[in-house]
């Protein structure tokens, strides 16, 4: 088997299923457990924001390990090398 061919076109449209967190893991997740669903190996990476995101996929990337998903998680952050979150409501003592 092989993987769907993409080309970008001005007059098409994308929809990404992964535009929210349990979309976007969900779709990792498919991807992460190819090898074993239909002998495609694949490299899946799913990059979240290190503040909130491993709370809100935790237990989808428990059930992706349950499944041998087989890929890359990166916790990041945009712009700081500290983990406080976008305004005051966030500063729960993670810069002290």
């Amino acid at each position: 088997s092989q993987l769907s061919w993409y080309r970008e076109d001005t007059t098409g449209q994308i929809l990404q299923e992964g535009i929210s967190e349990a979309g976007g893991v969900s779709l990792w997740t498919a991807a992460a457990t190819s090898y074993s669903v239909h002998h495609l190996p694949m490299i899946p990476m799913f990059i979240y924001y290190s503040m909130f995101g491993f709370q809100r996929v935790g237990d989808f990337i428990w059930a992706a390990a349950d499944s041998r998903a087989r890929g890359f998680l990166l916790g990041a952050t945009s712009g700081r090398t500290t983990l406080n979150g976008e305004g005051l409501q966030h500063a729960d003592g993670t810069s002290l």
